[in-house]
């Protein structure tokens, strides 16, 4: 999975795409939290740019 340069990427969603900086570290039965917790964040970004 590849992220965008940062200069390509919105404003604001730093922190969450940072989250996947360690993925590696993280034991496979742990990720899907870590996923999920990341879309939360991105949907809940996106959901209050479009109000």
């Amino acid at each position: 999975m590849s992220q965008q340069p940062a200069e390509q990427t919105p404003a604001g969603h730093e922190d969450a795409l940072a989250r996947l900086d360690g993925i590696d570290d993280v034991p496979l039965s742990d990720r899907v939290e870590v996923f999920q917790a990341i879309h939360d964040e991105l949907s809940a970004r996106l959901s209050s740019a479009e109000n």
